[in-house]
């Protein structure tokens, strides 16, 4: 969870069309660590692979 915290972080420094774009994106990997996108299904990568990104 300490990543959320440095994205949130790093992200509140962003103009405001940056910060939601980026905010998405991790949203999107947040979702797959846990298993509730459909990307992961797909062969994306696993859940390391994606915190690695954030």
């Amino acid at each position: 969870m300490h990543h959320l915290q440095g994205a949130r972080d790093r992200l509140a420094k962003l103009p405001d069309e940056d910060r939601r774009s980026q905010a998405a994106a991790l949203a999107l990997r947040f979702a797959a660590l846990l298993g509730g996108s459909d990307d992961e299904d797909e062969g994306e990568g696993g859940g390391d692979q994606l915190l690695a990104g954030a």
